[in-house]
């Protein structure tokens, strides 16, 4: 997929030429408005390719490293090993980085939909930040819930073992006791 594919499409254009001239018919926007947003949309596509070129040069440099990184991220997870290289056929394949993501089940649906309308907007990376954020807190959440679980069990196990440590020193105690008085 070249850069400018890219560019098309994870950040559209909002005023494409026919949008401009539905406005400018319906006398919505003259032409001198027309010409000054054409203007500027040009420079913002300029400044939009350009960081898509960077970002995707970034991209390639990543997809160099990226099968060793998952390797060593997931050698004890076969299964989560299994959903990125899926996820990567995918997206190799042509898919939109929310489908592939949301169809190898690396993301759950309410993410993907969230990743997708920022693909739309051009804010994905907000969208990740956002997605990012509320999959932490949902794992702080799962394993404050889980010690939350367990340490009851621990209080309870560290008082027995206790206590038999306490009866094992006091029952020779009390029995020597008995045997003097």
């Amino acid at each position: 997929m070249s850069v400018a594919e890219l560019a098309r499409k994870y950040y559209p254009r909002l005023w494409d030429k026919s949008r401009l001239e539905a406005l400018a018919a319906a006398g919505r926007l003259t032409e001198a408005e027309v010409r000054e947003i054409q203007a500027v949309e040009s420079r913002g596509s300029a400044k939009t390719e350009a960081l898509v070129r960077a970002a995707y040069e970034l991209f390639q440099d990543y997809a160099e490293l990226s099968p060793k990184l998952a390797s060593d991220l997931m050698a004890g997870g076969p299964q989560a090993q299994a959903r990125c290289q899926d996820c990567r056929a995918r997206l190799e394949g042509g898919a939109a980085l929310s489908a592939a993501m949301g169809e190898s089940g690396l993301l759950p649906a309410g993410a993907c939909r969230l990743l997708e309308i920022g693909q739309r907007g051009g804010t994905a990376d907000a969208a990740m930040d956002k997605i990012a954020r509320d999959l932490s807190e949902d794992g702080e959440a799962a394993l404050e819930d889980l010690v939350n679980r367990v340490e009851p069990a621990l209080v309870l196990v560290c008082s027995i073992l206790v206590g038999l440590i306490l009866l094992s020193v006091m029952l020779p105690l009390m029995h020597i006791m008995s045997a003097i008085g």
